[in-house]
């Protein structure tokens, strides 16, 4: 028996983890859960309770905000079985790029994680969790919150995954990994650096960059090899071979892996495994050009008893799709930006606000209004108050909207939150409206001063005429200018509200108007209230503003 190391020693393995990666015969031990039950952050609150699951195989989908877990150990029978089975390979012969793999071992319940750490890309992992919870995991939903507290260590357990920047990444057992160790660079585990390339690496060149930045334990588990790709159509098989590291290219538009070293293999790696010829020869017959369906029928081809699951991931698109245990009649699809559960700034666990936040039904029938508050929300909470204009009515104003009969989203956004993660979380939820039948004439963003700003980006991203907007007390001259600098531009109907006397945050959105003409702006029009109290209108739901936001929504 082999005692695991702290995750903030480096997460020492995989614990045999991968043991494995792709066969093994122990059956892993639950780890040890974190302390501190009674004091979980808003963060890991938000965490927990988004766990979802989705197949009874068991899969289970989680978003997880905040830094990664940093205090665990692992306990784990070492003793690696010799047949090992996963599959991994890169299509990048057609516009649309796919990475695919099978991971295959015992019993494994699995997580689809997606991740939104606060200095890093987003991303989307599986995870098997049996080495967090072991494998009595059918009813995890059932628990209260404090009985999950070991799925905050997800994070570090990445098995493939895929980031918001198409960089893809998987892993594989292979009978030897030979590297010298740097001493001027840090020891981590081997599936660690997978969380490392999908939280800071943009491309295959900036994931080997990481790659050589780390010693890399095996621990008790398997030596690995990794199988990197990303949205340019490069792919990189990056071995440890005879104490270094070694780069195989990708000289065709796809790229593959299985469990023996490529590097030890002189000529052709035809004959070494029969997976292995399966997958370059469904590639090679296409030129490495298919669809997600071919990539999901290829893996099915190449898939064992023991195959836990299959993943596709859209390297360009965004879209993950998911069979467990061969099912491969029963298919999960996902979106990493899309996903009507998937954020890029992680909401509060602000109680009152439950009431509005993004539906778990979709009623296509319905008319939606998103409100973005404005950022003493972010620092002070949904009850801020302002030296100058008083209390913010947030609750006062969702309750307003309400009262129009408008189905209202709004969230609390954490403090300090990145604009543009703000706004792509607010683009993935909009989209996903519409993919559920929503017309975008019913769909309305109202943003207040930095919420304004945040739907700005969204209006921009979104790049639909059809959808409405309301911009407030945000187009201070040199905001405009800086929108209009980063290329910045408006789609959809805008509609512009703000205070004569606000001279200091806001001001006319004309130019800002005139900007985006004819690059998507449709029907758009501009309020200067008079109401004297400047950026103060925006917290109270005044009927001199909240009645032209009601009619723009409505089409008038």
């Amino acid at each position: 028996m082999r005692i695991r190391k702290p995750l903030s020693v480096g997460l020492v393995t995989t614990l045999s983890l991968i043991l494995v990666s792709c066969g093994g015969t122990s059956t892993p031990m639950p780890v040890t859960q974190p302390t501190a039950e009674s004091s979980l952050t808003e963060q890991q609150t938000a965490t927990l309770s988004s766990l979802e699951k989705v197949d009874d195989y068991p899969l289970y989908t989680m978003h997880y905000y905040g830094s990664s877990a940093d205090g665990i150990s692992f306990s784990t029978d070492s003793n690696p079985s010799s047949i090992w089975g996963c599959s991994l390979f890169a299509a990048m012969g057609g516009e649309d790029k796919f990475y695919g793999r099978n991971f295959d071992w015992e019993m494994s319940p699995a997580l689809l994680l997606f991740n939104h750490p606060t200095d890093g890309y987003d991303s989307v992992s599986m995870v098997d969790i049996a080495y967090l919870i072991g494998n009595n995991a059918d009813a995890l939903t059932d628990l209260p919150i404090e009985q999950r507290l070991a799925l905050l260590d997800a994070p570090a357990l990445p098995f493939d995954g895929m980031n918001e920047r198409g960089l893809a990444v998987g892993m594989a057992a292979v009978p030897s990994a030979e590297m010298k160790i740097d001493p001027a660079n840090e020891t981590i585990d081997s599936l660690m650096v997978i969380r490392k390339m999908l939280d800071q690496a943009e491309d295959v060149d900036e994931a080997v960059a990481i790659l050589r930045s780390y010693n890399i334990e095996w621990g008790s588990g398997p030596p690995l090899h990794y199988l990197i790709a990303d949205r340019s159509g490069r792919a990189v098989l990056a071995e440890f071979y005879q104490g270094e590291l070694r780069l195989l290219p990708n000289d065709q538009p796809w790229h593959l892996a299985t469990n023996f070293l490529r590097s030890a293999v002189s000529g052709s790696p035809n004959g070494q495994c029969s997976r292995y010829d399966r997958l370059e020869q469904g590639l090679s017959s296409v030129g490495g050009e298919i669809n997600s369906t071919d990539a999901m029928d290829l893996l099915s081809e190449v898939s064992q008893p023991s195959t836990q699951w299959s993943v596709v991931y859209g390297i360009n698109t965004g879209d993950v799709i998911v069979s467990m245990g061969r099912q491969y009649d029963k298919i999960h699809e996902f979106n990493i930006i899309q996903s009507n559960q998937a954020s890029t700034a992680a909401p509060t666990a602000d109680s009152e606000l439950s009431a509005y936040a993004f539906p778990e039904s979709i009623d296509p029938t319905a008319k939606y209004l998103f409100y973005l508050h404005g950022r003493i929300v972010e620092d002070q909470g949904i009850h801020a108050v302002s030296p100058d204009f008083g209390e913010y009515q947030h609750m006062a104003i969702l309750e307003k909207f309400s009262s129009h009969g408008f189905a209202v989203i709004s969230e609390r956004r954490p403090k300090n939150a990145d604009s543009m993660k703000s706004a792509e979380r607010v683009v993935g939820q909009v989209k996903a409206l519409l993919d559920a039948g929503v017309p975008a004439k019913n769909i309305t963003v109202v943003g207040a001063s930095k919420g304004a700003a945040i739907t700005i980006e969204v209006s921009h991203l979104l790049e639909n005429e059809e959808v409405n907007f309301v911009i407030m007390s945000i187009c201070y001259p040199d905001t405009v200018a800086e929108f209009m600098r980063n290329g910045t531009s408006l789609y959809g109907n805008v509609l512009s509200v703000y205070d004569f006397a606000d001279t200091e945050y806001a001001g006319s959105c004309k130019k800002l108007f005139e900007y985006s003409e004819g690059r998507g702006l449709a029907r758009h029009d501009e309020i200067m209230l008079q109401v004297g109290t400047g950026h103060g209108i925006l917290y109270q739901p005044l009927d001199e503003w909240v009645i032209p936001v009601v009619e723009w929504a409505n089409g008038k």
